[in-house]
């Protein structure tokens, strides 16, 4: 039971996660030219009157957010992956138990009793 409700809350906790990311990644885009090259990235910041952001990052916090940016997404792949394919495993793993143990059931004699200990 306590495992069918972690799964729950999981559901609903990735699902505000990806809502959150998702939101972030529509609403606060924008870009940087640092040293003639174009960095987009997203996160809440204030802009002039032009739309354009008013603030600079370091090369450091450039990496550091591109960083979290791909660990987000792939954390929300590989959760949505495990979801679906978790049924798919679990029958092939209880397929495989089954057979292997039907094996060993048909090539041992289940009526045979115990050997006698001398």
């Amino acid at each position: 039971m306590l495992n069918r409700i972690g799964i729950n809350i999981s559901k609903y906790f990735f699902l505000v996660i990806f809502l959150l990311f998702f939101a972030n990644n529509t609403f606060f885009k924008h870009v940087h030219v640092v040293d003639g090259i174009t960095v987009v990235h997203s996160h809440p910041f204030k802009s002039d009157k032009a739309g354009l952001p008013i603030h600079t990052h370091s090369s450091n916090i450039f990496i550091l957010i591109h960083y979290l940016a791909d660990f987000t997404t792939l954390t929300i792949f590989l959760f949505s992956i495990q979801t679906v394919f978790r049924p798919i495993l679990e029958f092939v793993y209880s397929s495989a138990i089954s057979f292997c143990f039907i094996r060993v059931l048909k090539t041992s004699n289940p009526l045979r009793g115990p050997p006698e200990v001398s």
